[in-house]
This record gives structure tokens, C-alpha cells and sequence, in this order.
């Protein structure tokens, strides 16, 4: 980031998430373990390693966003993030949303609705920067996200 940071929120995925991710795991590996007892060790091994991959990135996963003195930051870690200038963003206001009928689910989504990126829950910061492009930020605390975004830009108007 560049500049003073006046806004951070780091947001993790919801707990019910790992569990739905975690149960076809479980599944495969009863299988493997209950139903063909005599597969070779390394190969349970490598089965086992490919079920819990999905689990395992999503306790890893975290949404982070930061809002400094030039831009918004936006980034589901571990992947590269997306940094937004203050002055590309038209208008900014807190809404509710319905992130599986509108987005599809959590992460970061790419609609006819344009750009969400979230963890959990269904409020956020919706953005309209000056081409048009609608983007999403999902926040715990989306009115504070918006009061940051519009101390640094105070003629921000509202979608």
C-alpha cells in the first residue's frame, strides 16, 4: 500500500463452509479405509492429501481490505489483489445483498452484476467507478468501510 492506511478488515471464511468442503473428504476416505481395506498405504495417503486439499485452502483463504490515502485494496490471500484508485470510484454506498442468488457464493465472483469479493455474510460496500464497472466488497463493517472511503473522498456519492 502506499500512503496511510485509514481503513483494515481481514475476514475469514464462514465455519459452515469447512464443514460442507470437509465432508466429501470424510466420505472418500471411509471408503478408502472401510470398503477397500487393501489399498496400499501411499495410495490412502495420496487420496486422503487430495480430499482435504479443498478444506485445508479454505482455512487458509482470507479476504483483506484496506482503503489508504490514493486507493482501495481488495485481496482474497493467497492470490493477488486488486487495488482500486480513489479516483475511479464514481460512487460508493453500504447495501445488503444475497451473495448465492446474486453472486453465486462467496469469493470473488464475476457477474452480469459485475465483481464481488467476499467472505461471509451479506453486506458490503457496492462501488461504481467512473467506467461504469460495478464492484462488491463484502464487509462486516461496511459502514465504516464507506466512512474511510469517503474521508479520503469526500464528494463519494451514494449508487
Amino acid at each position: 500500500m502506499s500512503g496511510i492506511t485509514v481503513y483494515h478488515e481481514s475476514q475469514r471464511f464462514n465455519r459452515l463452509l469447512f464443514l460442507l468442503a470437509g465432508m466429501p473428504a470424510v466420505i472418500v476416505l471411509a471408503i478408502l479405509a472401510f470398503v477397500v481395506p487393501a489399498a496400499p498405504f501411499p495410495v490412502f495417503l495420496l487420496v486422503a492429501a487430495i480430499a482435504l486439499l479443498p478444506l485445508l485452502l479454505l482455512l487458509w483463504l482470507r479476504l483483506d481490505t484496506e482503503v489508504d490515502d490514493q486507493r482501495l485494496y481488495v485481496r482474497l490471500f493467497p492470490l493477488p489483489g486488486r487495488r482500486i484508485p480513489l479516483d475511479q470510484i464514481r460512487s460508493a454506498e453500504v447495501r445488503t445483498y444475497r451473495p448465492i442468488v446474486e453472486y453465486g457464493g462467496w469469493g470473488i465472483r464475476w457477474t452480469w452484476n459485475g465483481v464481488a469479493y467476499n467472505a461471509r455474510g451479506n453486506r458490503g460496500v457496492q462501488l461504481v467507478l467512473t467506467d461504469g464497472r460495478r464492484v462488491l466488497i463484502g464487509s462486516q463493517q461496511p459502514e465504516e468501510l464507506l466512512a474511510a472511503l469517503r474521508q479520503r473522498k469526500p464528494e463519494l456519492g451514494a449508487v
